[in-house]
This record gives C-alpha cells, sequence and structure tokens, in this order.
C-alpha cells in the first residue's frame, strides 16, 4: 500500500534542502514542483547547482514513478539570489 507525503520546501542559491529516503520503505513516486520564478536544480547523493545535476526550468517539475523514483538522498537548490526565496512542492510516494 502506497502512502503520499507532501511538503514545501524553500531554497535560493545559497540555501540547499536534502531529502532523506525514507525510513525502513522505498519511494514509489517522487515529483518535485517549482513554484517561483527561477529554475531550480536538483541531484542525488551530492550537491545541486547550475554545474552539478539537472536543471528544472522555472515553473515546471521533475516527476519520476514507480522504478524509476530515486531511492537516495535528493538534494535542492534555487537559483535566485539570497535573500530571496524560492518555494518547491515535493510529493512522494512511499511503500
Amino acid at each position: 500500500m502506497s502512502r503520499d507525503y507532501t511538503q514545501t520546501v524553500f531554497v535560493n542559491a545559497v540555501t540547499e534542502v536534502v531529502i532523506k529516503p525514507p525510513k525502513g520503505a522505498r519511494r514509489s513516486y517522487f515529483l518535485a514542483q517549482g513554484d517561483a520564478t527561477g529554475d531550480f536544480y536538483i541531484n542525488f547523493d551530492t550537491h545541486a547547482d547550475a554545474g552539478n545535476g539537472i536543471t528544472v526550468p522555472a515553473g515546471q517539475f521533475y516527476e519520476r514513478e514507480r522504478g524509476t523514483a530515486p531511492q537516495n538522498y535528493i538534494y535542492l537548490k534555487g537559483s535566485v539570489a539570497a535573500p530571496a526565496l524560492q518555494r518547491i512542492l515535493i510529493t512522494e510516494g512511499v511503500e
């Protein structure tokens, strides 16, 4: 049985957020959707920035379903200058 968890994180060019793997479970789904005017960066098991990871354009999303959902640490970082913040909406399916 899969359960969905949602959270909102805030990032910028200085502030990075790490989404830890679920304890005792597997991700069956992962969605990170930018809700700001700047791009954001996503990477796995190491830091994210413009030269390291995947660039997700402003207002777009990164989505993975069963079989391709990342099981490791997920790093998120924004592109806007601090102290401004970018909002990223996260949904994880866990089974």
